[in-house]
């Protein structure tokens, strides 16, 4: 599809993109932006050509990622050459790089560094002025968490409520169901592009614990498993199970979680909210990060928008561990695009495996060493 306002980012601000194409596309503006609207086996470069010839305008999310972003940098170079409107959306207090001041230096920015209440309704009457687009539809409402650097909603937030102006019941309704369509569409693609017959993860990509034991529960739900007590925990105390431990917090009490966390691992700091301790481990051919969240943070929804592919049960060691995807990135800037990921239900904690191939992704999950839920957090044996 081609044709809607150009969303124009850094892969580091993906999150936070999708949510501002939310809030445009609610109040009926359409919007272009990879890599949700490049079709299955279309040439990256030459979509994003396409679609930044036929863009009425284009929506700079600027950020610290922009500035050292060389793909935005040509993105906007072709946008000033075909004489196309700039939108310039700052999600972080940055001042732009020289190389952008010389495409952005004569537009007015618009701050979106607060609560998003405070500035969505200027943002879609900033892209309709720039579109010719009369605002004729109410402004679609966005939950704002505390940073703007990653943003990734919690599923169990409702989304505000925007009254509907008389007689369009009937139309939000064909549009509504227009749009389960599409998103019905989109996931049966996905499955069969990254899991169906001839799909990229395959067997060889899953650990030996993994292939022996996958499955579902006949409710396909995940429960949180406990070690039956007394426990000894990560800090030597005693607990009646592992789920009354306390969360391990640090590098030492983190290994009690993955013990493949050696001393050789980097500690980073992460600009992505809710993740509050990330360790990244570099081998031979693939990168492996262990990650602490927040408690109460949804990082499973984090990981379906980040990852746009459909979750998997997720087992270790015989136990319904949460939820796994396999995905490809396809920023052509990726250095490592087979990438996979797993997410710990009921515990604050994941861990991902990245490789520049799908043999490098196979490797690294081969080599984890992983513990199943009822194990996380304890005093080791002996």
């Amino acid at each position: 599809m081609h044709g809607g306002v150009f969303v124009c980012h850094a892969s580091a601000d993906a999150a936070t993109a999708l949510h501002i194409v939310a809030a445009l596309e609610g109040s009926g503006v359409p919007c272009w932006i990879a890599p949700r609207d490049i079709d299955p086996g279309d040439n990256y470069t030459q979509a994003i050509l396409e679609a930044l010839d036929a863009a009425p305008a284009v929506l700079l999310v600027f950020s610290a990622a922009t500035n050292e972003s060389p793909h935005v940098t040509r993105e906007l170079e072709t946008t000033v050459g075909a004489g196309h409107r700039i939108v310039p959306v700052r999600i972080e207090d940055v001042q732009p790089s020289r190389s952008l001041r010389y495409f952005i230096g004569t537009s007015q920015w618009l701050e979106a560094t607060g609560p998003a209440e405070d500035w969505t309704p200027a943002l879609v009457r900033a892209v309709r002025r720039a579109t010719d687009r009369p605002d004729t539809r109410p402004v679609a409402a966005v939950r704002q968490p505390s940073s703007t650097a990653a943003w990734a909603p919690s599923a169990s937030a409702p989304a505000a409520a925007v009254p509907a102006p008389a007689g369009t019941g009937r139309r939000n309704a064909l549009i509504g169901a227009g749009v389960v369509a599409a998103v019905v569409l989109a996931v049966v693609v996905t499955l069969a592009l990254t899991r169906g017959d001839g799909s990229d993860a395959t067997a060889e990509d899953q650990s030996p614990t993994e292939q022996q034991n996958a499955g579902t529960t006949p409710s396909g739900q995940v429960s949180k498993v406990a070690a039956s007590g007394p426990v000894t925990c990560w800090d030597h105390s005693e607990a009646a199970s592992s789920l009354e431990c306390p969360v391990p917090v640090g590098r030492d009490a983190m290994t009690t979680v993955f013990p493949g966390l050696a001393s050789t691992c980097t500690e980073k700091e992460s600009p992505i909210e809710g993740k509050a301790e990330v360790y990244e481990c570099v081998h031979s051919g693939f990168l492996v990060r262990y990650t602490r969240w927040d408690v109460g943070f949804d990082k499973e929804k984090y990981y379906e928008v980040e990852n746009a592919v459909p979750s998997e049960p997720w087992e270790v060691g015989g136990e319904q561990a949460g939820l796994q995807w396999y995905s490809i990135e396809e920023d052509p800037e990726e250095e490592d695009p087979y990438q996979w990921s797993a997410a710990y239900a009921g515990l604050p904690f994941s861990l991902s495996v990245e490789g520049e191939t799908q043999a490098d992704r196979s490797a690294g999950i081969t080599e984890l060493e992983l513990l199943p839920p009822s194990q996380v957090g304890l005093a080791p044996a002996g």
